[in-house]
């Protein structure tokens, strides 16, 4: 803390908004900027304002972090890549007559369920939250419930699809793809 009223009430705004490995990165740049401006005027209050309108306003510099997150990135790319791997799957699983698949109509319904609303609000979630923790909990949860998914659906299609379903090698690639991309940039996301 530096001492300053001003600048430690904008470290604690930040610091409840921000993990504290990333508050503690700012503090010393908002200490060391305050220190400068305090050695060109002898008016701490001035030097205090000069180093906050530097940083930026709380709510500015959290959403530069959030959105610049490991997690918001990977949710992006998911929310990018889903409509078309899951257009890959609607279509494979016409044309190999999926329904015919000796699969519980609840197991169905759970699968459709968790895709529509579980993965899409979880991943829409680090759209919209201006938390930076929330973001990584959200992006986690949506990309390992993709992982889980992707891979059901591979181990599944493999196990049950009859070698006239001509379209599902796509769809195994591009749930292949997903899963390559996805894996190594969990451990990114929950560094954070």
């Amino acid at each position: 803390m530096t001492g300053n009223q001003l600048v430690d009430e904008y470290l604690g705004h930040l610091s409840s908004r921000l993990p504290t490995a990333i508050v503690e990165e700012l503090e010393d740049g908002v200490t060391e900027t305050y220190v400068n401006q305090l050695s060109r005027t002898t008016d701490d209050i001035a030097a205090a304002k000069a180093t906050i309108a530097a940083f930026g306003h709380p709510d500015a510099v959290v959403r530069a972090f959030v959105r610049n997150s490991p997690g918001r990135r990977l949710a992006k790319a998911l929310l990018a890549t889903g409509p078309f791997v899951g257009l890959m799957w609607g279509a494979s699983l016409i044309t190999s007559n999926a329904w015919n698949w000796p699969i519980p109509f609840a197991a169905r319904i759970a699968f459709g369920s968790a895709v529509f609303f579980g993965v899409g609000a979880l991943l829409a979630t680090t759209r919209t939250t201006d938390r930076v923790e929330r973001c990584r909990i959200a992006a986690a949860t949506g990309a390992l419930t993709i992982i889980v998914l992707d891979a059901a659906m591979v181990t599944t299609a493999l196990i049950l699809a009859t070698p006239q379903a001509w379209l599902l090698p796509l769809a195994i690639a591009a749930s292949t793809i997903r899963l390559t991309f996805t894996i190594p940039r969990i451990p990114q996301v929950l560094r954070v």
